[in-house]
C-alpha cells in the first residue's frame, strides 16, 4: 500500500507524494533521509544541465558498476535495488544528484556535506529547516561515485593545471590547493547555478587551482562558455558553445591579488584559506586534486623529477628499482628469513618480488616500459652483486637530488641538504615500488583511474619513513636492513592493510577508524575495495586478489562501508554495532558496518 506525503517544500503548493514501501526500504537501506533528498532537490533546481550534459549523466546512471557474490544478497558497487537505479526517482529532476556526485569526484565527503549544508541554508525558512550536517553526509555518501568511470575528474585535474601559479610539490600546500571555507564555495555554486538558469550574462570567479572543477562542472555538465585566464590577462584556455553565458575564471597566486584583480559587477571572489608553508615533517596532503590516466600516471604527477631518472638518469633508476626487487626475490628463497620480513602471502604473491613485481610496474605504468629490458636482467644477478646495484642506486639518487629528506650521514660527512623544490628523487623511487606492490594482484574496473591525492599520499608516506631513517644507523652494506625499514610495511602486509592503501591510492585519502585485521570489504569515498574471495568463495585462482570500483558493499540490500570475515579482530574501536550475515558460499560469518 502506498503511503502519502505531503510536501512542504514547495510554496503554496499543497502537492500529495506517494511512495511505496518499495522506495522506502530503497532509501532507508541506502541510508538517504527522504527529507534530505526532497530539500535538495528543491534547493538545486535552479541549475540546468546541457542536452549533452543530461545525456552524458544518464548515461553513467544506466550503467552504474556492480558484482554480485555466488549468494546475491552480497553485492559490491551499486547495488541491483540501489535507490538511484531507480528511474522514476530522478526522471525529470536529479540536478542534486548530480551536484553531489560532482563534488564528491574530487572533495572529501565531510566538505562536500558542508558545502551543500551551506547552500542549503540559503533556501531555508521558518517551514523549510535546513537538514542537519550527518544528513546532508548520508545522502553525499549514496551518491558517491556514480560518476567516477566518466571523464569527469580527469577534465578537472587537466583544468588545475592550467593555473601558472601552483606549486609542484609534494611537501608544501599553496594557497591555490588550499580548500576555501564551505560558504563561499556555496555562493559561487549559487551564483553558477543562477547563470545557467538565466542562460545569458557573465560570472567571474578568482581564486587558485581549484577553479578546476568549476571549469570541468560547467563545460561537461552546464554547457556554458568557460575563459580562463591568469592574474595579468592572459588567456589559458577557452571553449566556443555560443551558449550566451560565460564563465570567466582568474587564476591568482595570493589572497592580496583579490584587490587588484578586475572584478566585474556579477563576478564572486572566493577567499582563500593560505596555511603557511610548513617544514618536511609535516608533510601536509593536497586534498583538492582530479585523476589522472594511467598511460601518463607518473609523468603527470611527478613531472620533471619523474622526467630526470626516467630518462635522463635511467641507469640509477634501474639499479633502484632492479635491484630492490631482486632482493625481495632472494629474501622469498631464502629459508632463514625472519618471520618479520616475510608470511605466507608474500609467497603467495609472485607479483610482489623479482621478475614479478618488474612485471607488474610495466604493465600499470607503460611510462616504464622502455627500462624493462634492463629492469629483468638485474633479476639473474647474485646476492652480492645485487647488494652493490641497490648501493650503487641509492647513492646516485642522493647525489642527485641531495635534500634533507634523502641526505644519510653515510653518504657524506657534510649534513648539507635543502629542501627538494619538487620532489625528493629517493622518495619518487620508493614510491614506485611501493605502488608496484600496491597494485600487485589488483584488478581495476574500466575507466576508473587513480587519484594525484593518492599517489601525493603514497610519496608523503615514504617521505615519513625517510625521515625516520635518518636517525637509524644503518651502514652503505646493510640492504637487507634498509629495505625492512623502508618497504616491510609495504611488502609483509595482510588483506586489510592491502583493502586501505588500495582506497587511498584512488580516492586521495586514508581509511579512518573500523578496520580490523580481517578486513574483506572496505568502502570509502564513493570507492569499494574488496577481496574476490568473498565474491566468489575461496578459489585458488583467487588468493590474494583484490577489486576496486565505484560505489559500496550491501548485504541484503543494506549499504555498509566494512565487512569482516568473522567477528572484527584487532581494531581497538572494536564495539558490537557489526551487524551479522551467513553468505552459503563462505565458510564464515562476515560481519557488517
Amino acid at each position: 500500500m502506498a503511503r502519502k506525503y505531503t510536501n512542504e517544500l514547495r510554496d503554496s503548493i499543497d502537492l500529495q507524494l506517494q511512495y511505496s514501501n518499495r522506495v522506502l526500504s530503497q532509501f532507508e537501506f541506502a541510508g538517504v533521509p527522504l527529507y534530505t533528498n526532497n530539500f535538495a532537490r528543491i534547493a538545486c533546481t535552479n541549475y540546468k544541465p546541457s542536452t549533452a550534459g543530461e545525456r552524458y549523466f544518464n548515461h553513467s546512471l544506466t550503467n552504474l558498476p556492480v558484482f554480485v557474490a555466488v549468494d546475491d544478497r552480497l553485492q559490491f558497487g551499486f547495488n541491483e535495488k540501489h535507490v538511484w537505479r531507480n528511474a522514476g526517482l530522478h526522471l525529470y529532476e536529479y540536478e542534486h544528484i548530480l551536484l553531489a556526485s560532482a563534488l564528491g569526484e574530487c572533495l572529501p565527503e565531510a566538505y562536500v556535506a558542508s558545502i551543500l549544508s551551506c547552500l542549503g541554508r540559503m533556501y531555508e525558512d521558518k517551514d523549510r529547516v535546513n537538514p542537519s550536517f550527518s544528513s546532508w553526509q548520508n545522502f553525499v555518501r549514496s551518491v558517491n561515485g556514480l560518476i567516477s568511470t566518466l571523464d569527469f575528474a580527469r577534465m578537472i585535474d587537466d583544468r588545475m593545471q592550467l593555473d601558472p601559479y601552483r606549486v609542484t610539490s609534494g611537501h608544501s600546500t599553496s594557497c591555490g590547493n588550499s580548500l576555501v571555507p564551505p560558504d563561499d564555495f556555496a555562493k559561487a555554486l549559487k551564483a553558477l547555478g543562477n547563470l545557467s538558469l538565466a542562460g545569458k550574462g557573465q560570472l567571474t570567479l578568482v581564486g587558485g587551482n581549484f577553479l578546476g572543477w568549476f571549469a570541468a562542472f560547467s563545460e561537461l555538465f552546464l554547457g556554458i562558455d568557460v575563459q580562463v585566464s591568469s592574474r595579468d590577462g592572459q588567456n589559458l584556455y577557452a571553449t566556443h558553445f555560443n551558449s550566451g553565458a560565460t564563465l570567466h575564471l582568474i587564476f591568482i597566486d595570493n589572497v592580496e591579488d583579490l584587490n587588484s584583480t578586475l572584478k566585474m559587477q556579477e563576478s564572486v571572489a572566493l577567499r582563500l584559506i593560505c596555511p603557511a608553508d610548513g617544514e618536511a615533517q609535516s608533510l601536509p596532503k593536497l586534498p583538492f586534486t582530479g585523476r589522472v590516466i594511467w598511460e601518463a600516471f607518473l609523468p603527470k604527477v611527478f613531472e620533471n623529477s619523474f622526467h630526470k631518472i626516467a630518462h635522463q638518469e635511467s641507469k640509477i633508476l634501474v639499479k633502484s628499482i632492479g635491484g630492490v626487487a631482486r632482493l625481495f626475490e632472494l629474501l622469498i628463497n631464502d629459508p632463514s628469513t625472519p618471520s618479520d620480513m616475510i608470511s605466507k602471502e608474500n609467497r603467495a604473491n609472485p607479483a610482489s618480488f623479482g621478475m614479478g613485481l618488474i612485471q607488474t610496474l610495466c604493465n600499470w605504468f607503460p611510462e616504464l616500459r622502455h627500462l624493462q629490458g634492463r629492469l629483468e636482467r638485474i633479476q639473474t644477478l647474485s646476492s652480492s652483486e645485487v647488494m652493490q646495484k641497490c648501493n650503487d642506486g641509492a647513492q646516485g639518487l642522493v647525489q642527485l637530488c641531495g635534500c634533507t629528506l634523502c641526505h644519510h650521514p653515510f653518504y657524506s660527512d657534510n649534513d648539507t641538504g635543502t629542501l627538494p623544490q619538487s620532489f625528493c628523487l629517493l622518495a619518487l623511487m620508493e614510491t614506485i615500488v611501493n605502488l608496484g606492490l600496491a597494485l600487485s594482484r589488483m584488478t581495476v574496473v574500466t575507466k576508473l583511474y587513480p587519484s594525484r591525492a593518492g599517489m601525493l599520499c603514497f610519496y608523503q608516506r615514504q617521505c615519513k619513513k625517510l625521515l625516520s631513517a635518518k636517525t637509524a644507523t644503518i651502514g652503505r652494506q646493510e640492504p637487507y636492513s634498509r629495505i625492512k625499514l623502508l618497504f616491510m610495511n609495504d611488502w609483509n602486509v595482510n588483506d586489510s592493510r592491502r583493502l586501505q592503501d588500495a582506497a587511498a591510492l584512488f580516492s586521495g585519502s586514508w581509511p579512518q577508524g573500523d578496520l580490523p585485521d580481517n578486513l574483506i570489504a572496505l568502502g570509502h569515498e564513493g570507492l569499494c575495495v574488496y577481496v574476490i574471495s568473498a565474491q566468489r568463495g575461496n578459489r585458488k585462482e583467487d588468493a590474494g586478489l583484490i577489486r576496486v570500483q565505484p560505489g559500496n558493499l550491501s548485504w541484503d540490500q543494506k549499504t555498509f562501508t566494512r565487512a569482516s570475515l568473522g567477528f572484527p579482530q584487532g581494531d581497538p574501536q572494536n564495539d558490537y554495532s557489526w551487524e551479522v550475515g551467513h553468505p552459503k558460499h563462505l565458510s564464515q560469518e562476515l560481519y557488517f558496518k
